[in-house]
């Protein structure tokens, strides 16, 4: 049985690298994508919208690198000799909340962006 636990908790991790490598990729590439079309639009004003998109964008990718990093610290005090699970678990949550925040945030940053597309401004 301890052998099928192990499999499925490296399997989780691999889920959960894999999400937080996505988030990093969407809202990075978002970013790339917003000022590489601004920058081939020489006539395009870059308004408050645009940036609105692009702020958003940069926070999501803000959001999944921290939450890389509080899950890191998760592992870390779940996998000491004396385990500290209180701020394992308080590290586990931040990153989930992370996670969670930085796909909101591709959301948010993708209607932004889309609202700046269509104002001819």
């Amino acid at each position: 049985m301890a052998d099928r636990e192990e499999l499925n908790l490296a399997a989780a991790f691999d889920f959960a690298r894999d999400t937080l490598n996505s988030l990093v990729f969407i809202n990075g590439g978002a970013v790339v994508a917003i000022l590489a079309f601004y920058g081939g639009q020489a006539g395009r004003a870059f308004t408050g919208l645009a940036f609105g998109g692009l702020l958003s964008f940069t926070l999501g990718v803000t959001a999944a690198v921290a939450s890389s990093l509080a899950a890191y610290f998760a592992q870390l005090n779940f996998g000491w000799k004396e385990p500290n699970l209180v701020r394992g678990r308080i590290a586990l949550k931040a990153a989930i909340i992370l996670a969670i925040l930085s796909l909101l945030l591709f959301v948010a940053g993708a209607v932004v962006t889309g609202l700046a597309l269509e104002d001819p401004h």
